[in-house]
């Protein structure tokens, strides 16, 4: 006969979640929640469903001969020694969305990788992190006239994101708690897929984040990734080609020329070198500390600032104007999304029910976000949240 307990400790492996962490969640004390899992009482459906829900496997799996779940591949890059860690439903939910389209697209439609792909752009064959970045602007042709000339960080996010999904590379934007982390990326044979946190990140922060998550992909290390938590030198390694892929000091020592008239904080001019570089004003006094423009103490200054007005640049969770729904998909799943899974459901390979299954879009949403998708403009993935449920 089937162990329940041992179902439940071969899931929990797989998520990187301990019996403590479940009995909490369940709201059971760990030595309550054993006793159940070694003899569950006979009226014990309640219990048994917030068990599945939090592990995120239908109940029946539980008591199941085996359990067919493979262990999840999401160490977490914020500790010192990567390793699996005790995420949130919601989070694992999306890890979980992640490695099925990675999975099927990969059975669906496998495209090998060209010279224009991450890997061979940006791989740890380089000569250098610098390099790498400068490799992989070119390819995507993210030149210093498309940074400046940008409207402001979200179109440029939403342009550099299109073009980073020409590189057999799904890029979500999907919403979880801070404390999972601000993204995470999953690495395959023919395909990558990085899933970018909305929560509370700005735009200028999502293209830190995005440029961070593609050096993993570059170095083939899939995991969660808090571009301000650095504990270990794969972080710092991802950090500093995200710093050489969005600030290379060529691009930024003749902005910060014509912009910054002092070499201590002042906040008029940080903004508007950070409104030409499109780097959040924190990235930004950061970087001009780096090269020598601004002396040590404007970082202080900075936090000073902070603590006394708060931070400008904050989201601040406001909606704006309605758009149509399906630019709301396309901003949560993309271009990459609708080109591969709209191509399997054109061969018959997904119906809507199917389709719906894989991505949560409702049927009624799906073939317009398909159709509409192929003639989209960057600028129509925008907005990260808002409109119906999928």
């Amino acid at each position: 006969m089937a162990s329940l307990k041992k179902n439940v400790d071969q899931v929990l492996n797989a998520r990187g979640l301990s019996r403590a962490e479940l009995g909490t969640r369940v709201g059971l004390t760990e030595s309550a929640l054993n006793n159940f899992l070694r003899a569950p009482p006979k009226r014990s459906e309640g219990i048994l469903k917030k068990i599945s829900r939090e592990l995120l496997v239908p109940d029946f799996f539980l008591f199941a001969e085996s359990v067919p779940i493979e262990e999840a591949r999401f160490p977490d890059f914020r500790l010192t020694t990567p390793k699996q860690s005790g995420y949130s439903r919601e989070a694992l939910q999306w890890m979980d969305l992640a490695t099925s389209i990675q999975s099927q697209a990969e059975q669906e439609s496998p495209r090998p990788r060209s010279t224009f792909s991450v890997k061979s752009s940006v791989g740890p064959s380089s000569n250098s992190v610098a390099v790498a970045a400068r490799n992989l602007r070119t390819k995507l042709g993210f030149t210093f006239d498309v940074q400046t000339e940008a409207r402001d960080a979200r179109a440029l996010f939403a342009w550099l994101r299109r073009q980073v999904e020409t590189l057999n590379v799904f890029v979500l934007q999907l919403s979880f708690s801070d404390k999972d982390g601000a993204g995470f990326c999953l690495t395959g044979r023919y395909y990558d897929v990085i899933v970018l946190n909305t929560r509370r990140q700005s735009s200028e922060r999502r293209l830190f984040t995005l440029a961070h998550e593609l050096y993993h992909c570059a170095l083939g290390m899939s995991g969660v990734s808090d571009p301000f938590i650095v504990n270990n030198a794969i972080e710092r390694k991802c950090n500093q080609f995200a710093v050489e892929f969005l600030a290379p000091s060529a691009f930024i020592l003749p902005i910060a020329k014509r912009t910054i008239r002092t070499s201590t904080l002042d906040v008029d001019q940080l903004k508007r070198f950070s409104r030409l570089t499109k780097l959040s004003m924190h990235a930004s006094v950061i970087r001009l500390v780096e090269l020598g423009i601004y002396a040590p103490s404007a970082v202080g200054a900075w936090q000073r600032f902070i603590s006394a007005n708060g931070d400008p640049e904050a989201p601040s969770g406001g909606g704006g104007k309605r758009q149509e729904e399906w630019k709301y998909k396309l901003a949560k799943y993309g271009f990459k999304f609708a080109e591969i899974f709209g191509e399997a459901k054109a061969r018959g390979n997904y119906d809507d029910y199917e389709f719906y299954r894989l991505s949560g879009i409702k049927p009624k949403y799906q073939d317009d976000y398909i159709r509409k998708s192929t003639k989209a403009r960057p600028e129509d993935a925008i907005e990260a949240e808002g409109g119906e449920d999928a």
